[in-house]
């Protein structure tokens, strides 16, 4: 199903059933998804689909919560992704890079190599220290 484009209306009230599925939508925790967001509600999932759908409004509330828990999040996220990266994980200091605007070339590497390995890789000639 094709999700219309989200429009911003000056006032908009959510029905009963609207409410009470955001109202569980703006519980934080692991593991959730609209599934199990909509049985805690009490709402059929397939009515939530059809509010995005449909409802313009519904959407633009329901994606905004998300994007305000997922910013809650961002830093433990960034933070555990360096980590990765500073014990060699070529996967997240790809992204880590990526993230911070430094990675500007594509790099073949195999194997496991250490961050300044990356970092050095990564600097143009002349650049560094």
């Amino acid at each position: 199903m094709a999700r219309q484009k989200a429009t911003k209306s000056k006032e908009w009230t959510p029905s009963a059933k609207q409410a009470q599925f955001l109202q569980a939508a703006a519980e934080v925790g692991l593991d959730r998804n609209l599934s199990k967001i909509a049985k805690e509600a009490g709402v059929a999932r397939q009515t939530v689909y059809e509010w995005l759908d449909k409802d313009p409004d519904f959407t633009r509330v329901y994606e905004g919560m998300w994007r305000k828990i997922l910013w809650k999040h961002l830093p433990s996220v960034v933070s555990a992704m360096v980590k990765k990266a500073q014990g060699g994980d070529i996967h997240a200091a790809r992204l880590t890079f990526d993230l911070a605007g430094l990675l500007k070339q594509k790099l073949e590497v195999g194997g496991r190599i250490t961050l300044e390995e990356l970092v050095a890789a990564s600097m143009k000639p002349g650049e560094g220290k």
